[in-house]
This record gives structure tokens, C-alpha cells and sequence, in this order.
């Protein structure tokens, strides 16, 4: 056989073989390969939450209920030094893409950080699009720490809340949350609070504000 035909089935049999490892690794590994170029095809922007809270707290009396100062009215000597507030989830309504979950893990933050004043709360990267509402689940348990101990309230109401978006100045403007690639958008989250003593319970109000 001519030296030159030998030498061309050989390279045809080389070709031949990394053809076949190239395609078995390929389909074996199909699913990383497809993810990886989703990812990488994915646009995304950042999304920075942070938090402010208003406190008053009821009891009952001969008048009806009545708002007071952060003093508990069994003791007036002790103050409120923490409320440890728990969100099991959070995540964006999405209006022109799917609904988009910020973290499903339990994360705790102490509400009073947030008295007359915005705390950062959490950061994440966000798909790209328009989304109409912030949604939350919180846990019922609500700790509130004071310099005699630490009492356990109840939230009664419905753990799991949606609220819509509003300009920061203009709180009776309902807006889309728009998130642009590779840009950074803020929102803030006002929890307004109301302990009520008599039954250890505690009444939530939340708005969410682009800012």
C-alpha cells in the first residue's frame, strides 16, 4: 500500500476517534454545557433593600385603646433594646418576566436598627425587567428584647403579605420596580409596627418605596 494512503487512514482514524470522545463528553455533559449558556446569556441588574420602622405600642383601657411610648406599661423602669423580626422569603412580582425570589432561607434582622433612621438589609442580583410588587413571608414568632429579658410576641395576622411599589416622595403613585442590566436599584421597605401588650401580640403595616 502506497506510503501516502497509510499515512491519510491514519489521520482519518485519529479524527474519527476525537470525534467520538469530543461527542460522548458533550452529551454526557449537555445539561452544565445548556446552563452555562443560559447563564451567560442571562442579564441581570442589582437590587439593594433596605429597611426603616416606626414603633407605638396599645393597651386597653377604661378610655379604649390608647398609643404610647416604646415603655412597656407593667414596668416603666425597662426599655425596648431589640425587636427581632424573621422573613423566611422574599422576592419581586414580575410584570414583564417571571416572579424572581431574592433568597427562600430564613434571615433575621433587628427591626429597631430601622427607628427614624434606613438600615441596608440585603443585596442580589435580579433579572432584568419590570416588577410590580415586593412579596414576604415572615415568621409569626417575633422576639422583642428589653433590659428585663426577652418576650416572645405573635404576629396573628397573615404571614405572607405583596406590596406593591411607590416613589418615596409620592406615596399615592403606585410604580413599576424597573431592573436594568449591569445598573443598581434601591428599595426600601417601612415597616410600621404596633405592639400590643395586653394580648403579647404585635400588628405590622409594610410599604415598599423605590429610592
Amino acid at each position: 500500500m502506497d506510503r501516502r494512503n497509510i499515512l491519510s487512514g491514519v489521520l482519518i482514524c485519529l479524527i474519527l476517534v476525537n470525534f467520538t470522545l469530543a461527542t460522548t463528553i458533550t452529551i454526557r455533559n449537555i445539561d452544565i454545557i445548556i446552563q452555562e449558556i443560559d447563564n451567560f446569556n442571562e442579564k441581570e441588574g442589582t437590587l439593594n433593600i433596605f429597611f426603616s420602622s416606626n414603633f407605638s405600642q396599645q393597651i386597653n383601657s377604661e378610655t379604649g385603646n390608647l398609643k404610647l411610648s416604646l415603655l412597656p406599661i407593667i414596668n416603666q423602669s425597662y426599655t425596648i433594646l431589640e425587636v427581632w423580626l424573621t422573613i423566611t422569603e422574599i422576592g419581586l412580582v414580575g410584570r414583564s418576566t417571571d416572579n424572581f425570589t431574592i433568597f427562600g432561607i430564613s434571615h433575621q434582622f433587628d427591626l429597631y436598627e430601622g427607628v427614624n433612621t434606613s438600615k441596608f438589609l440585603q443585596s442580589a442580583d435580579i433579572a432584568e425587567g419590570f416588577y410590580s410588587a415586593v412579596f414576604l413571608y415572615l415568621d409569626e414568632q417575633i422576639q422583642v428584647k428589653t433590659t428585663e429579658g426577652t418576650i416572645n410576641l405573635i404576629l396573628p395576622e397573615n404571614n405572607f403579605v405583596v406590596i406593591p411599589f411607590n416613589f418615596l416622595d409620592n406615596d399615592s403613585q403606585v410604580v413599576d420596580l424597573d431592573i436594568i442590566q449591569n445598573q443598581t436599584a434601591q428599595i426600601l421597605l417601612r415597616f410600621d409596627v404596633i405592639i400590643v401588650w395586653i394580648t403579647n401580640t404585635v400588628i405590622i403595616t409594610l410599604n415598599s418605596f423605590i429610592i
